[in-house]
């Protein structure tokens, strides 16, 4: 009987085995063959699995960056990154993992559900972010004081319903920004820092208008050619880690000596520190690699899953994706995105430098800039800046990024300091992305023990008033866009008549 309760503990408490299930049972409604639901169900438990591996991979090398620049600088550095963080606290509390999970599968429903009965048809498809998300709500909750056991419930329906509103609500702040690039409304972002990129094109936008329209585009700028290896994203992070790794490493050389960073635990007595260098910016940039093909292996096993579901069920649905999608409309702008918004998380470091210095109780670390989220997000926001600002538009927008990029985790710190908080227990990551500053606002209120049925209320209210507004919205679209709602309603025949035709 013990050995039963601890497979099924085993079985539905691994995240990986979850979201195998997830793609099974959505294989299985499109009706594939047996060996396309076996193909498609191992690809997505694994690629999950790929993806903690290049997560294991990130942690291992700014481990020792954080304790050099700790010690070089005499602060307490930490490095925003959403997917390493959420990676390190599922490890440490395997009862987050477990219920992060089971928030994902449940939210990914509700997100279904809501775009089928609300005005609101996005159908948020870039699954990492859901778990990472869920990841965050739960910590949230548990750290708020709600237990991982008693409270359970509280998680995966309030939780669930938080998570699920988000994923329907936020593609929507994309909206022009994407039609302008696509030429379509079908494909939006679906990623935790949209605010950055709507706050970044509306940036482009102010400035389209001060200067009347005339601006000029990224894409007309003539670079010299060897600059465009930048743009290949393998190298900006290889080349930007080599640098970030050499200074600081080479620096505490150069103060303290080699002896005591082999006291310290950052280089071995017998090793050589230009290899150290060199190896730990190739690791990261390898645990990069692997973390982006673990995830893309995984999504793609449940993108078509869930677009089959969707495109069966939701009149008008549209697909919130990625937001690497973005960056090949504009290859210029993504790499000015980048430096501009690199060049804010230096400022933004330096920001917190002085906050650190100035009140070290409540600020006890500074913000080192993440590699990874200002390539990403930097790129977009560039990409979205230049739509109407052009050069200076993408150069702003994703400056103004990257200072978000630095608020949001100093808004974390804060929280831990003041509340007693502890995402991660080494200290080294936070997270990132514009859109925890929703969740880092929600873990603030939930500070008093009454606020959770407060919470609890106002979500269930926003679910009722969304379904009522979506009950009207949908009979007066039926009579504009009818045809749209007959060819949901179309027989098994007449599709298959329709599949042979094409």
């Amino acid at each position: 009987m013990n050995e039963f309760i601890f497979f099924i503990k085993g079985f539905f408490g691994a995240p990986a085995v979850l979201i195998g299930l997830f793609a099974l049972f959505g294989s299985l409604l499109q009706r594939k063959k047996f060996t396309e639901v076996l193909v498609s169900t191992l690809k997505a438990a694994v690629g999950y699995l790929i993806l903690s591996g290049g997560i294991g991979l990130l942690v291992s090398t700014l481990d020792d960056f954080t304790t050099a620049f700790n010690e070089l600088f005499g602060l307490q550095g930490v490095m925003p990154n959403s997917d390493a963080l959420a990676g390190a606290i599922m490890e440490a509390i395997p009862e987050i993992a477990t219920i992060a999970a089971l928030m994902m599968f449940i939210s990914i429903v509700l997100n279904i559900i809501f775009a089928k009965f609300s005005r609101f048809k996005y159908i948020f498809l870039t699954g990492h972010h859901t778990l990472f998300i869920c990841v965050a709500v739960s910590t949230i909750f548990h750290f708020s004081g709600m237990s991982l056991s008693t409270d359970v419930w509280y998680f995966l329906i309030v939780g669930s319903a938080i998570v699920s509103l988000y994923m329907l609500l936020s593609p929507a702040l994309t909206k022009k920004y994407m039609n302008h690039l696509t030429g379509d409304d079908k494909l939006y972002i679906g990623h935790a820092n949209v605010m950055g990129f709507a706050i970044a094109g509306g940036i482009g936008g102010l400035v389209g208008k001060l200067k009347k329209g005339n601006v000029k585009s990224t894409e007309e700028i003539k670079f010299p050619k060897w600059l465009s290896v930048f743009s290949n994203s393998t190298v900006s992070v290889a080349v930007m880690m080599l640098m970030l790794f050499g200074v600081t490493y080479a620096s505490l050389w150069g103060v303290a000596g080699k002896e005591q960073m082999v006291a310290l635990g950052i280089i071995g007595e017998n090793d050589s520190i230009l290899v150290k260098i060199i190896l730990d910016a190739l690791i990261f940039t390898a645990g990069v690699e692997i973390l982006i093909f673990g995830i893309t292996t995984m999504i793609n096993e449940l993108i078509p899953a869930l677009e089959g579901i969707s495109k069966k069920l939701i009149p008008g649905a549209k697909m919130a994706v990625d937001c690497s999608v973005a960056l090949s409309y504009s290859p210029t702008a993504v790499l000015i995105g980048f430096v501009s918004s690199f060049t804010g998380g230096i400022i933004g470091l330096l920001i917190s430098i002085g906050l650190n210095l100035a009140a070290p109780a409540a600020i006890p670390a500074v913000i080192i800039p993440g590699i990874i989220a200002h390539f990403f997000t930097g790129g977009v926001s560039g990409t979205f800046g230049n739509i109407k600002g052009g050069i200076l538009g993408a150069i702003l927008g994703a400056f103004v990024n990257g200072i978000i990029l630095t608020i949001v985790p100093l808004m974390f710190i804060l929280m831990q300091s003041q509340l007693g908080w502890i995402f991660d227990s080494n200290g080294v990551l936070q997270w990132a992305e514009s859109d925890y500053l929703i969740f880092n606002i929600l873990g603030w209120i939930l500070n008093a023990e009454w606020t959770k049925w407060l919470i609890m209320a106002i979500v269930f209210v926003g679910i009722g008033g969304l379904l009522v507004d979506g009950h009207f919205w949908i009979k007066k679209d039926k009579i504009k866009r009818p045809e749209l709602y007959v060819k949901q309603k179309t027989t098994k025949k007449s599709i298959i008549k329709e599949e042979k035709s094409n």
